[in-house]
């Protein structure tokens, strides 16, 4: 299950009812609005068993320290179960929301990754890098778990090498599994340079997931965001739609976006919408989820639609739940 702006109550009612359905992990992302720690602090204290991670917080939005501290201590308060999600989000969030320069965000990467596992271990930490400098500290108490996992946004190739290389999960949105071939290559060039298997890697992609009785309604809701996302968050959506083979529909998408934004959906063709999202009723998507299973996607994550009322979000997540497949 994955969430970014559900209120309070009901997060928490979801958040429960998700660890009862047998979800392995809840996902809170963070973007200018809560605060992804804060809120995971929050299902820590109203659950006992679910993995609790974040998908993604932005590199560029902490020190090393503040992201090992965070993610230490959210592990702490539910008892072993964080999983800290990074990725570099978008140069218009990154400059336009924490102010500081959209720079090198994979070289960075490199250099956090095993920066942040030598603050987790709790060793004294003396650091000279390119991007970070650290002298002579260390956490003042022990982390429950001196190797947290760390799970990567990544989309382009060189991120996935990376992934493939350093990560111990992928955490993809906008994923085409009809695509899943050509990333697992990059990754398992990663892997290969690191003389490890990439079945150290788990395969846990956001998949844009929405259930319904009336399945236009669901592909009007997974169509709605396809089209925000693609248009106007960040040019690593764009890219990654151009390299699916959709160019048209980007372009189409730029120009109404600029142009008449109250037909935005427009822009997303049926082909584009059934690459990259699971929509129908409740049997149909249970079709195409055991796909991914089929796949060797161990972990795959249900996310709704942003503007999904309530009840449809309900549905999806009964829906799509593990005790559904295990019967």
């Amino acid at each position: 299950m994955g969430s970014e702006t559900l209120p309070g109550p009901l997060l928490i009612e979801m958040a429960q009812r998700s660890e009862e359905l047998g979800y392995e992990a809840l996902w809170v992302g963070e973007t200018w609005g809560h605060d992804g720690i804060a809120v995971l602090t929050r299902l820590a204290l109203a659950t006992s068993r679910v993995k609790l991670g974040s998908s993604v917080i932005s590199i560029f939005s902490r020190t090393p320290g503040m992201l090992a501290q965070g993610i230490a201590t959210l592990d702490e308060i539910s008892e072993g179960r964080a999983i800290l999600g990074l990725g570099p989000s978008s140069k218009n969030l990154v400059e336009g929301w924490h102010g500081v320069p959209f720079d090198r965000p994979i070289a960075r990467t490199r250099e956090l990754i095993p920066l942040l596992r030598r603050i987790l271990s709790g060793e004294r930490v003396d650091h000279e890098g390119e991007f970070y400098r650290m002298q002579g500290l260390r956490m003042p108490f022990k982390p429950v778990r001196q190797e947290i996992p760390i799970y990567l946004g990544a989309l382009s190739p060189r991120h996935l090498e990376l992934t493939g290389e350093m990560a111990d999960g992928w955490l993809p949105t906008f994923f085409a599994p009809e695509k899943l071939d050509d990333f697992r290559q990059h990754m398992e060039r990663g892997a290969e340079n690191a003389e490890r298997s990439l079945d150290a890697v788990t395969f846990c992609p956001w998949m844009l997931t929405c259930v319904s009785s009336d399945p236009e309604h669901a592909r009007a809701l997974a169509r709605e965001h396809i089209a925000f996302f693609v248009a106007a968050y960040g040019d690593a959506y764009k890219k990654l739609v151009r390299r699916y083979g959709f160019d048209e529909e980007v372009e189409r998408l730029l120009e109404l976006w600029k142009t008449d934004r109250q037909n935005l959906t427009q822009g997303v063709s049926d082909r584009l919408l059934d690459a990259v999202a699971i929509t129908g009723t409740a049997g149909q998507c249970r079709e195409r989820f055991m796909e991914l299973y089929d796949l060797g996607i161990e972990m795959p994550a249900v996310q709704t639609p942003a503007e999904a009322p309530m009840a449809v979000v309900r549905e999806t997540l009964e829906a799509l739940a593990p005790v559904q497949f295990s019967r």
